[in-house]
């Protein structure tokens, strides 16, 4: 039997403290975490959702993508609609002439390696009640994409709307209802019809529009539900949707780099003829949104360009689909350059949290 030399043990104990000295450093990168607080508001929440990601290296960027859970199964697939994407780095914040803008996600804290961003949660917007999935990731593959489930619910209003959207006489599954009160621009709020294609939306006393909207159909805005929805009440209506012939497509840009898409873009348009039809950019920021035949205008929704930091001029971008679909469109819109900043207080002097401008306007 062979008898191991002490030359021999000390260059095995060598090599042993050699690899442990190594070992820590291979090691020492701790798991990135992934936190949102709080994970459940109702619709009329008017605070912030705190972000939190830790075991970063300093100044890394991740990747935030929104997804809206159209088919409530928990797990991003092709029913999921993406509705907000930006990116965080460990370190940053959005400024401009040296003021933080508020609007646009940023790191809040002092921490490296750990990113700690507030979302205005509704950033002017308005929220659509149902199940959303936030997916973590690395644009350069540094960790495995984490995904954490969130929840907006309706206020317990005592009364409701309820009913389906439906179809040449058939429920369409997982279409957006949204409602509009008379007297404003824009909608109140929405849900997300269930599997079966019904839906119930709990709201405040009072006079109200609804419409329902989903990929491949239009809805006729020019006569919307006319519905005056009484204090204790359950009222009942059906949404119809129209199919599509052709679309429109082309993608959303960087005024300055039209290579830098703009991703979770909600890209409303609307029709001479009274109709309306719904579309979102993907993550490079390619839109594409099934129409009819008709003279259409993609609009402008200042309040979701806001939280990107960018502006929209006044102008909307008209296509005329009489002929045929309509591929191609570019829309550039610029980044903000300055700002309106101050605070919101009563006639006490007391703040005022959560205010946002009106519906389609946002302070940038």
């Amino acid at each position: 039997m062979k008898t191991c030399s002490y030359l021999t043990v000390r260059r095995g104990l060598f090599f042993v403290l050699f690899c442990a000295n190594l070992w820590p450093a291979a090691v020492s990168r701790a798991a990135v975490g992934f936190t949102l607080n709080p994970s459940s508001v109702s619709n009329t929440y008017g605070g912030t959702i705190a972000l939190q990601v830790t075991g970063l290296t300093n100044t890394e960027t991740v990747v935030v993508q929104t997804f809206l859970d159209a088919n409530t199964n928990g797990v991003i697939d092709g029913a999921d609609l993406l509705v907000q994407q930006f990116n965080l780095t460990d370190g940053q914040a959005s400024v401009i002439g040296g003021i933080t803008n508020i609007n646009v996600p940023g790191d809040t804290d002092t921490t490296a390696g750990q990113i700690t961003a507030q979302l205005n949660f509704q950033s002017g917007d308005f929220a659509i009640s149902g199940k959303y999935e936030y997916r973590l990731s690395s644009p350069t593959g540094h960790f495995t994409p984490i995904t954490n489930l969130f929840t907006i619910t309706d206020f317990p209003y005592a009364q409701s709307f309820t009913g389906n959207v439906v179809n040449s006489g058939t429920n369409v599954p997982n279409a957006f209802v949204l409602f509009f009160q008379s007297n404003n621009n824009g909608p109140e709020g929405g849900a997300v019809a269930n599997n079966s294609g019904s839906y119930t939306i709990k709201a405040a006393p009072g006079t109200y529009q609804l419409v329902a909207f989903k990929s491949n159909y239009v809805a006729n805005f020019s006569s919307p539900p006319i519905l005056t929805l009484g204090s204790g009440t359950t009222l009942s209506t059906n949404l119809t949707l129209i199919n599509t012939t052709r679309s429109i497509s082309g993608r959303i840009v960087d005024a300055a780099n039209s290579g830098i898409g703009l991703p979770g873009l909600l890209v409303p348009v609307t029709s001479t003829d009274g109709l309306l039809a719904v579309g979102f950019t993907d993550g490079n920021g390619n839109f594409t949104v099934p129409v009819t035949a008709s003279n259409w205008k993609i609009e402008r929704n200042q309040s979701a360009l806001g939280f990107y930091g960018y502006v929209a001029p006044g102008n909307s971008t008209s296509v005329d689909t009489s002929t045929g679909s309509v591929a191609g469109v570019t829309i550039a819109l610029p980044r903000a350059t300055a700002l309106f900043y101050g605070s919101v207080k009563d006639n006490l002097n007391q703040p005022l949290a959560g205010v946002v401008p009106a519906w389609g306007y946002n302070v940038v």
